[in-house]
């Protein structure tokens, strides 16, 4: 968890699951943050982390669709689209992928 001025500002999960080649990065930024660098920062630790300290050779994230600001800082890192989880969840009661 990131806290800045004593709120909670993010939170950054890195998730092995069942392969230490492909772990998955989990980031969330609380929407009044979004826009401060702190998605890279947080992006750009992570990346180091498991390309330098672990056996990681791919990486995995899950970015709904609905998130352009998401889609948009995955692809700056040069990320690109493997797949896709349908119907992965419900916002504004329809389901997104």
């Amino acid at each position: 968890m990131l806290k800045v001025t004593g709120e909670l500002t993010g939170h950054l999960n890195l998730d092995w699951g069942w392969d230490p080649l492909c772990p998955g990065i989990e980031l969330v930024i609380a929407p009044k943050e979004s826009g401060r660098g702190l998605e890279h920062q947080l992006m750009d630790w992570a990346l180091e982390y498991l390309f330098m300290n672990t056996p990681a050779h791919s990486i995995g994230m899950d970015v709904p669709e609905w998130d352009a600001e998401g889609i948009q800082l995955i692809e700056s890192y040069g990320f690109k689209l493997a797949g896709r989880f349908r119907r992965g969840g419900i916002r504004h009661g329809k389901y997104f992928d």
